[in-house]
């Protein structure tokens, strides 16, 4: 439990000691230490408005998925996609650009993370189809496919709070099967593992465990892995990290 408590400590010391503000006029700019895909700094602008803060990307997310290639405008499979990660995390699609949430200073922290969260989850949905095409190809649908071919029940984009008021996004749960002694697992879909990656998992799954059953799984299906470090780290805190290219030879992980 120490240990535990140690680890939350850093987490929040390391939150803060890295975060960087700059003024913009009205807003204020908030850089998070967390990473996105280009390995920059994850940046989200606030504002103090009447009663409310608002917490905007000012619309970058949206326009780094245009530069590409992927039109989520005007392609119904990529507006589909956006659509059901914006809403698992309670984000609003602004003006069809801009990712925003109203918050206020109760629940500030939370809509907060909430909106780093999305933005990390956008940076990860896609995949290159390797050297057969150069159109983007989101890497969870994939996931999802191999699910449905292989008729495993699962159930989909589910929040869990933890003990921090923050919110934990399950992308996939397995429910738990009493008749074959076959324990809840949840899965978490990563298009490509980094230390931004790590961290937030780890903090997450020690953020929500007590409050499931004891012997509930976290299972991390991955399309890249920047270093076998992560994995490592993943499988201190009894977390499975699964290489997609792999998920075959673990089919039985996951028939309940």
């Amino acid at each position: 439990m120490n240990e535990i408590r140690e680890m939350e400590r850093q987490y929040y010391n390391w939150l803060m000691e890295e975060t960087i503000f700059t003024n913009y006029g009205e807003w204020v700019g908030i850089a998070s230490p967390m990473l996105d895909r280009n390995n920059d700094y994850i940046e989200f602008f606030v504002k103090k408005q009447d009663n409310e803060i608002i917490i905007s990307d000012h619309g970058e997310t949206i326009s780094e998925l245009l530069m590409l290639g992927i039109d989520v405008k005007n392609n119904e499979k990529y507006a589909k996609f956006l659509k059901l990660t914006l809403n698992g995390f309670g984000i609003e699609l602004f003006n069809n650009m801009e990712l925003r949430i109203i918050a206020n200073p109760k629940n500030y922290n939370e809509k907060k993370h909430s909106i780093v969260q999305a933005i990390l989850a956008i940076n990860d949905l896609y995949v290159l189809d390797n050297q057969k095409s150069k159109r983007p190809n989101f890497f969870i649908e994939n996931v999802l496919k191999w699910f449905d071919d292989n008729d495993i029940g699962v159930n989909r984009n589910i929040n869990i709070t933890g003990k921090s008021g923050f919110q934990f996004k399950c992308d996939l749960i397995i429910p738990p099967s009493r008749k074959k002694n076959k324990p809840e697992k949840i899965i978490k879909i990563l298009n490509r593992l980094n230390k931004t990656q790590v961290v937030n998992l780890i903090f997450g799954w020690e953020d929500i465990k007590k409050f499931r059953e004891d012997n509930t799984e976290l299972y991390t299906i991955i399309g890249a892995n920047d270093n076998d470090s992560n994995a490592n780290a993943f499988k201190q805190y009894g977390i499975l990290p699964i290489e997609f290219d792999n998920i075959e030879n673990n089919r039985n992980l996951f028939i309940a």
